[in-house]
């Protein structure tokens, strides 16, 4: 999905075509002025814990390359898990990449228009993907105090929204591309629509960051095809993060049951402390949470019934009973107790995790040694906790006792008291939401 994402960035070509307007314009000041730092400033810093940014920095280059290593998985089996929850962690570095396009794309406007109030250029011979028009003024429609727009062929492609106060030293804005009129020379099909959203100026000091995409993956149906993620990040330096994902065709299993491509949401919630932190122990650490609801879901109790785990549990399940498999089959080849269970559906999760758990501690009986290789579905948890050195592990303590019953971690790690991932994943936009979503201009 990172890679889905970075496939946008490629925005650079609009700065060659700003450079021609200041070249016709002598009212144009090429200068960076403060106004762009202010925005700078309003971008938020995602901590590297949950990250793979090397830097953390809004300010990042945005071709750099990470110079850190990720966490390693303490056993071979739990590598499958690590993976997984490092990948998350490029995604959300994906985020800074685009705040670093942000922050550099606001210079180059401010490049453009300098001080001056408002403008109506017009490019006379466009190159290929250049735009044919650049205006610019102020907002008396959308409460922001100017705007920008770009024009292809006389239809918009770009505009963008800005109210910088530098006195107040705050900024927020709405940028939004639409690929389809504004071609991108790297992918002339990409005909995704993207809007980057940031703000500041809330009272309380929180600073926000957002992106929504449309039609992210073009014609393919394999792929992600909307998505919206969402970012704050307090004065009393606390993150928290979400990121939903529609997929329209996902197709995970190839098995006896006939199974068919799902329409489902990648949604996951995180909250840490930044790197600066409120004290040593309480920096560079976070909580994160992983569902893959149904994309037709309009609530947001998909956490437990709907996490990886769970999903795969039940999938297991449809397997077993689909290859003529019965309960007494499994209690005899097992000794597991099973008395009262009279289907394989009816099998409880903790009963197919038991399943599992015998089947890697036996894996020398007939069969066991490949069913023993889904225990790392068994593993991936909800929460997962990271820090400063990657991703910590996975937990499940129902009984709220310190203990995990399940994850690649033996103990609750310390130190996490103080964060509550509950309030950022009922935060999250539904899965219906999103697969529903629409970029659109102001």
């Amino acid at each position: 999905m990172k890679k889905a994402l970075l496939s946008f960035f490629l925005v650079f070509f609009l700065i060659a075509s700003f450079g021609c307007s200041s070249d016709d314009d002598d009212d144009v000041s090429t200068d960076t002025d403060e106004r762009s730092e202010v925005v700078s400033n309003a971008l938020v810093d995602i901590p590297s814990s949950l990250s793979s940014s090397s830097s953390s920095s809004a300010t990042a280059s945005l071709y750099s390359t990470s110079a850190r290593v990720l966490s390693t998985a303490p056993t071979t089996e739990d590598q499958p898990v690590w993976a997984v929850y490092e990948g998350i962690r490029q995604n959300v570095g994906a985020m800074e990449a685009w705040a670093s396009t942000i922050n550099t794309f606001t210079k180059v406007i401010y490049g453009v228009i300098g001080r001056v109030e408002s403008g109506d250029w017009t490019n006379s011979s466009p190159g290929t993907g250049e735009p044919s028009r650049i205006v610019w003024g102020p907002d008396t429609v959308n409460g922001y105090d100017s705007k920008m727009e770009l024009y292809f062929d006389d239809q918009k492609g770009f505009e963008a929204y800005l109210t910088v106060n530098e006195t107040e030293q705050t900024a927020k804005g709405i940028y939004t591309w639409d690929f389809s009129i504004a071609t991108d020379s790297n992918d002339p099909s990409n005909d995704a629509k993207i809007q980057f959203i940031f703000d500041s100026t809330a009272t309380s000091g929180t600073k926000q960051m957002a992106i929504k995409v449309q039609n992210m993956n073009g014609d393919s149906s394999s792929g992600p095809e909307n998505a919206w993620i969402k970012v704050t990040q307090s004065t009393d330096n606390v993150i928290t993060l979400w990121g939903n994902y529609y997929f329209p065709a996902l197709d995970w299993f190839s098995d006896a049951t006939d199974d068919t491509a799902e329409a489902r949401n990648y949604v996951f919630a995180a909250t840490g402390f930044d790197e600066q932190g409120q004290s040593d122990d309480k920096k560079n650490m976070a909580i994160l949470q992983l569902a893959l609801p149904p994309s037709d879901s309009t609530a947001d109790d998909y956490w437990t019934s709907e996490s990886v785990s769970a999903i795969f549990v039940e999938k297991l399940k449809e397997v077993w009973d689909a290859t003529g498999l019965s309960v007494s089959n499994i209690a005899f080849w097992t000794g597991i107790d099973l008395s009262g269970v009279s289907a394989i559906t009816d099998l409880t999760y903790a009963q197919v995790i038991e399943i599992l758990e015998w089947a890697r501690n036996n894996s020398s009986s007939t069969g066991a040694s490949e069913l023993s290789k889904l225990i790392h579905v068994t593993k991936m948890v909800n929460p997962a906790y990271f820090d400063s050195d990657g991703f910590a592990g996975t937990c499940y303590d129902p009984d709220d006792d310190g203990t995990c019953d399940q994850g690649t971690a033996t103990d609750v790690p310390s130190g996490f008291d103080d964060l509550d991932i509950d309030a950022v994943a009922s935060d999250v936009v539904t899965p219906a939401t999103v697969k529903s979503l629409s970029v659109d201009f102001l």
